[in-house]
């Protein structure tokens, strides 16, 4: 099976520098299937539920999951903070491969609210967008520029998803991961903008 590694967005930033627009690191929390060698799948979905992490339906999206696909990563928890991401690896979870942690970027805009109207904001792909931008291999959950300068440039910014190839062994749940396209981060924006005297 194969796994999306997300590309960074290009940050944005007025002519001295300023951050305008960047991405912020965030995690998604996936449960390796079948379960690796040396773990216990239902000791490690036990242990996610001791941990409150999951949520109550992990066995039945599980379920539908495994009816679907002989091996792969079922995605159960996204924007972990910071204590869910070490109560993770105080139980040893990531270590052992029964789950994994996969960072991904989330726009964020040091500045607050300064000039919305010109930055614009991201969001899910709609199907009409989809048509249009599949040809250039965007999943349709991808996120884009939906307004502002954040769409108008969109194509700069968006920079290139890698992928990681695992080869799971049905029988003993051995895993063998290989990078085939490693991501290619955004390019950054300078705009002629004035953080200070926008913000004036």
């Amino acid at each position: 099976y194969s796994v999306t590694l997300p590309a960074a967005r290009g940050d944005i930033t007025d002519h001295n520098g300023t951050v305008l627009a960047r991405d912020t690191t965030v995690y998604d929390l996936a449960l390796c299937v079948p379960a690796p060698p040396g773990t216990d799948l239902q000791q490690t979905l036990k242990t996610l539920e001791q941990l409150n992490l999951g949520g109550k339906d992990v066995e039945t999206q599980l379920a539908a999951f495994c009816s679907a696909v002989s091996a792969g990563e079922l995605t159960i928890a996204r924007n972990l903070t910071g204590e869910e991401r070490q109560a993770l690896l105080d139980a040893g979870l990531p270590q052992s491969g029964a789950v994994r942690l996969t960072a991904r970027g989330s726009r964020s805009w040091p500045q607050g609210d300064l000039a919305p109207h010109l930055l614009g904001g991201t969001g899910p792909m709609n199907e009409t967008q989809w048509q249009t931008l599949r040809d250039q291999g965007l999943p349709m959950d991808a996120e884009i520029g939906q307004w502002g300068v954040e769409s108008a440039c969109d194509g700069l910014l968006r920079g290139r998803d890698g992928t990681l190839k695992v080869t799971a062994d049905r029988s003993t749940g051995a895993r063998a991961p290989t990078v085939t396209q490693t991501p290619q981060a955004g390019n950054a924006l300078v705009l002629t903008l004035d953080a200070d005297l926008q913000r004036t």
